[in-house]
């Protein structure tokens, strides 16, 4: 007799705006029952439809459906603060940090409460008022138009070498970072080709939100919503970029990202073990620009040839790494991305690995930034990227999966350290 399956719940953003063209992050909750991942899942749908005070409701019922839940925690905070119950989410946020004090739903809720509420936030977070204080808050402003490319600035400051240290949180690696000198966690993203943060994030580090008329649209699975463009000071560990540009989403439920863009000038190694990421400056002179679309004879160098820890890649237009994998024995492109905690794909996609999806497969509840998708959770049999083999590894199938290719991600490569050398064209594993 075949097992009835569960339901889980995923974060999923498959923005297919050329800024920042995806990211998979899944989101386990192995405790819920299909009613709980629901109220979860339609508090997210509400959120984003802004229908603010029926999504207070529903993650509410999540909170009293699984308390160890900080996710839902902090968007009910987050709910009732955007519906303006200020009152209800400074409450919420300080339960936060008491309830779940070294969290990253915490560290919003900080954030949240220096502006709302910093008598509260002292009693809280003593240790944040010992340091200090941060510098005046320094406005963003718009994009001039057409300089979407033109990233340096002549107060940027780009050491030999930095060295940053990143957590895994929903098997995504995110880093420290300030803008204009206000901080906020960020993903480490390979998938985006740029900076993208929700006006969300704006609100809980107390910057102002863009005003005017939208720039942009950012579209998943068949919904849109509106973007900005902005610039900001970002300094990363000892690497500050001025006046750069950042992509503004109307609201983002999941975590603001750091991509391609801000790191195009360094080589850097991923050291999983010791949850660090080196970042060496390119000689100059050194190419930074996006490969375009080559056969196998010419995609990669010639190490690639003699070193079999060393796998090719190129990039799209979008500037997305795409490797060759082998899945159940069949070859196939992925884009390679640290910003994904999983391996998802298409119906479509699917079927050209030669896959079917099995009657017992776990059902999966999406929650996007703009829409609410299903898919289904699997194992394959084996999975192969140059050195590294995995067997018995999931995969996600996604309705209406946008990507022109699958999504390679930490559930892959996470447990590895790494080099992507953007020179070479090459990402060497390290020997075991």
């Amino acid at each position: 007799m075949k097992q009835k399956s569960q339901k889980s719940s995923i974060a999923l953003r498959l923005s297919r705006s050329a800024a920042f063209p995806l990211c998979l992050a899944v989101f386990s909750f192995a405790s819920m029952g299909p009613a709980q991942a629901d109220s979860y899942a339609d508090g997210a749908k509400l959120f984003q439809e802004k229908k603010y005070v029926k999504a207070v409701k529903c993650f509410a019922d999540s909170v009293k459906q699984n308390p160890g839940n900080d996710n839902a925690y902090y968007y009910h905070a987050l709910a009732l603060h955007y519906s303006k119950d200020m009152k209800g989410a400074i409450a919420e946020y300080g339960r936060i940090i008491r309830l779940f004090p070294s969290s990253q739903a915490a560290d919003h809720s900080r954030r949240a409460l220096m502006v709302l509420d910093p008598v509260l936030l002292k009693k809280l977070s003593p240790e944040l008022f010992t340091a200090a204080p941060p510098a005046a808050r320094q406005p963003g402003s718009p994009i001039i138009s057409g300089s979407r490319s033109s990233y340096a600035s002549s107060e940027d400051r780009f050491p030999s070498e930095a060295r940053l240290n990143f957590t895994k949180e929903v098997g995504c690696m995110m880093v420290e970072a300030q803008f204009n000198n206000r901080p906020l966690k960020v993903m480490f993203d390979t998938g985006s080709q740029g900076t993208i943060l929700g006006k969300n994030h704006l609100q809980s580090m107390g910057l102002p939100e863009p005003t005017g008329q939208p720039t942009g649209t950012s579209t998943s699975a068949g919904s849109s919503q509106k973007t900005w463009d902005m610039r900001l000071n970002i300094k990363i560990g000892n690497i500050e970029r001025n006046n750069f540009p950042v992509v503004i989403k109307e609201s983002m439920l999941d975590s603001p990202s750091i991509g391609q863009s801000f790191f195009k000038d360094f080589t850097y190694t991923i050291d999983n073990n010791a949850q660090t990421i080196r970042l060496v400056k390119r000689a100059a002179g050194a190419s930074s620009s996006v490969a375009s679309s080559s056969s196998s004879s010419g995609y990669g160098s010639s190490r690639a040839v003699s070193d079999p820890y060393a796998v090719p890649f190129t990039r799209d237009e979008n500037d997305q790494l795409i490797v060759s994998v082998s899945l159940d024995g069949r070859p196939g492109r992925m884009y390679f991305d640290t910003g994904a905690s999983g391996i998802g794909m298409s119906s479509a996609q699917a079927k050209g690995f030669g896959l079917t999806v099995p009657e017992d497969a776990q059902d999966t509840v999406i929650n996007g930034t703009s829409s609410r998708m299903t898919g289904k959770k699997f194992p394959v049999r084996s999975l192969k990227l140059g050195p590294i083999e995995k067997h018995n590894i999931d995969v996600i199938v996604v309705d209406n999966f946008a990507l022109p290719l699958p999504l390679l991600g930490q559930s892959f490569f996470g447990d590895n350290n790494y080099t992507i050398d953007d020179q070479a064209k090459v990402i060497r594993f390290t020997r075991r």
